[in-house]
């Protein structure tokens, strides 16, 4: 009775899973990008009706953390099966090992804002971009390893789909003033305003929540105004480069098919080298 006290409720493991679900659907091969300013909802909903119980919090960030880096990492088994002979199902089971490492850091999360929102309630909720943030630079700082952090969500918010440019400028001119965690901060800073109007218990919730988002994207946007976005960047006279990455397929290659994939490369970076009118 007394270990089911430290364990979280299954409603609340369910909206984790769902967290984790929704921001792997906004990385590769998705790219749902804009999944990603409202997934971590669930996760923040889950903390918060748990908070009585750190110790469950931080269980919940893991079953998060696991979850997400298994969906967003599984790929890597490719290698050791079809090239070191590795039975599948060992091959996953360390991938999943290493994802359940990874997962401590968004329990640390979980387990940092859960004390926070028993201390300051809902209120806390303002704290989430910068307990965020921490855990990412913590992960990087104590592994070398910052795959697939949040704010690498929007790397794809350019593509000929993207329905909303704006939110890319404002994402890219943000990197390069405050790097990949300030993306990331400003992600989690959505995430916690809907959070907060959604459980605050007062009006003042909602104005503040929605008045804090308001000012950021104001400033950012005065900042684009100021700054020119990154794709404008042939007017201000700034050089640009060609990096074409080949997406050459890991089996069934031989000669015939490699030398088609490099003429493919080569053409590909022909044409973007005159589609930037470089003499």
């Amino acid at each position: 009775m007394k270990l089911r006290s430290y364990l979280p409720s299954f409603e609340n493991v369910g909206l984790a899973l769902l967290a984790a679900v929704l921001l792997i659907l906004a990385f590769p091969d998705f790219e749902l990008w804009f999944l990603a300013w409202f997934a971590l909802v669930p996760l923040l909903w889950a903390i918060e009706r748990q908070s009585h119980c750190v110790y469950a919090c931080a269980l919940l960030g893991w079953i998060f953390g696991t979850a997400f880096f298994f969906g967003t990492c599984w790929w890597l088994t490719y290698a050791p099966i079809h090239y070191a002979a590795m039975p599948w199902p060992l091959a996953y089971f360390l991938i999943f090992t290493a994802c359940l490492g990874a997962g401590i850091f968004p329990a640390i999360f979980a387990a940092i804002l859960a004390i926070l929102l028993r201390r300051f309630g809902s209120w806390a909720f303002l704290a989430a971009p910068f307990v965020w943030v921490f855990s990412e630079f913590l992960r990087y700082w104590m592994i070398g390893n910052n795959w697939n952090a949040i704010g690498y969500s929007q790397a794809f918010t350019f593509s000929d789909s993207s329905p909303i440019i704006l939110i890319g400028n404002l994402t890219c001119s943000l990197v390069r003033v405050g790097g990949l965690l300030s993306a990331g901060f400003l992600i989690v800073l959505c995430n916690s305003s809907i959070a907060l109007s959604s459980t605050g218990r007062s009006r003042q919730s909602y104005i503040l929540s929605g008045s804090l988002f308001f000012v950021f994207l104001l400033w950012m946007g005065l900042y684009l105004v100021l700054y020119p976005p990154m794709l404008d960047s042939r007017a201000r006279g700034i050089a640009a480069t060609v990096a074409i990455q080949p997406n050459v397929p890991m089996s069934g290659m031989d000669s015939v098919k490699s030398d088609q994939y490099r003429n493919n490369q080569v053409k590909v970076a022909e044409a973007e080298i005159k589609s930037l009118n470089v003499s």
